[in-house]
């Protein structure tokens, strides 16, 4: 959705983009980055609480793993999620301003769901763990102004609708 829509100024259009197929360059790059900051927070994780979650990987490493043999093109995480076979139609959530032009919708489960119930509980538990996270603060600063939410404050997990995320209580007492 960032990639998509970071600079959109407003203007209509005729055809829903689409989703994957559509990442650009960039997109791609803060993708990777924002992986590279969960793999961080995971070891980070392990060396807290002495437990393996060694199932955190880099996205284009998950992404190789998932999908394997429907990936054309495997050479970077921008290719691997292009190619892919099973994401070729899928296209970004767009609204119908009733003239039949389509706007972007911000209200969709992209951001919805998985911005309080991931992205605002991973940056909760990179703060517990003592890991910088300036791309993940990055993305979530512009979701949040997207979806009309308040969760990443100042550069702290303090926001008003931080209790209604998904993250357990913990997180949020006193650690933000």
């Amino acid at each position: 959705m960032y990639g998509q829509w970071k600079d959109w100024d407003g203007d209509t259009g005729d055809e829903p983009p689409l989703f994957y197929r559509g990442l650009t360059e960039s997109a791609a790059t803060l993708l990777s980055s924002i992986a590279e900051e969960i793999v961080k927070i995971a070891s980070a994780v392990e060396i807290k609480t002495k437990e393996e979650i060694s199932k955190v990987v880099h996205i284009h490493l998950w992404h190789l793993r998932r999908h394997g043999d429907d990936i054309v093109d495997r050479s970077t995480l921008k290719t691997a999620i292009q190619t892919n076979a099973a994401y070729q139609m899928i296209q970004h959530p767009v609204n119908s301003d009733g003239d039949g032009k389509l706007r972007p919708d911000f209200s969709c489960r992209y951001l919805t769901e998985d911005v309080p119930y991931g992205l605002v509980v991973i940056r909760g538990i990179a703060k517990l763990v003592g890991v910088h996270t300036p791309n993940i603060d990055l993305l979530l600063k512009w979701c949040q102004q997207k979806m009309g939410k308040e969760y990443l404050v100042n550069s702290k997990v303090q926001g008003k609708d931080v209790a209604s995320s998904g993250g357990p209580s913990e997180i949020w007492a006193d650690h933000t």
